[in-house]
């Protein structure tokens, strides 16, 4: 799809001799959509999902054929042949819950929404500071589709900074097409710190007392 992303596939084959040699690419209709031609004792050559009139093939699976026959002799070895999958379709992805703008308090928060694909690489969960965040803390991988359902469990959110948050989910399929969704939530749980006592030992027989002292961050 012109990415970068795993954009081309190599066919690669070594011969006992040098010969000349033919790389077709088959639809599932056995139409040739692309035909390679060279000579020599090996071969190596890409193709970037593009038919001979220079478009770019439809989505699908495509078979390769190499065939081989000698520059001198015209004599022909039977064919080779191998498949390759085009796809150029993005995972579809979405974060139903938490909501857009939404306060989370608590201990954890199920995620839920779709990270699908009929060949999906992977899924992750991440979540970073703010609205456009620089870096970003993992918080799982999965490698099976979800559709409308649980994509993880984001455990011990007590332990984030209050304040807004940006929650990332990223899937990609074993194409290289790669979807990304954003969803906004802002913390907001009761923190504790800077707790001290003074003093560490007392007697309450002789009616010695401790004093506490903390920070309360809302």
């Amino acid at each position: 799809n012109g990415d970068g992303v795993k954009d081309t596939t190599v066919v690669s084959a070594q011969f006992n001799g040098v010969v000349n040699w033919t790389v077709d690419f088959k639809n599932s209709s056995d139409q040739t959509v692309r035909t390679l031609t060279g000579n020599g004792s090996s071969l190596s050559q890409a193709w970037n999902g593009w038919d001979d009139s220079n478009t770019l093939v439809p989505e699908g699976t495509y078979t390769y054929m190499i065939n081989i026959a000698d520059p001198v002799t015209r004599a022909a070895a039977g064919p080779v042949t191998g498949t390759v999958r085009v796809d150029v379709t993005y995972p579809a992805v979405s974060i139903t819950a938490p909501l857009e703008n939404a306060v989370l308090i608590g201990e954890s928060v199920d995620v839920l929404g779709t990270a699908s694909d009929s060949d999906l690489g992977s899924y992750s969960l991440s979540y970073g500071a703010g609205s456009q965040p620089t870096s970003f803390t993992t918080i799982l991988t999965q490698n099976t589709s979800v559709s409308s359902g649980l994509l993880g469990v984001w455990s011990e959110i007590y332990k984030i900074a209050n304040g807004l948050h940006t929650l990332r989910l990223i899937a990609e399929d074993n194409a290289g097409n790669k979807s990304v969704f954003d969803r906004h939530i802002t913390f907001d749980n009761i923190q504790i710190t800077n707790i001290s006592r003074t003093p560490i030992q007392i007697n309450p027989v002789a009616g010695e007392t401790v004093s506490l002292s903390y920070t309360l961050d809302r």
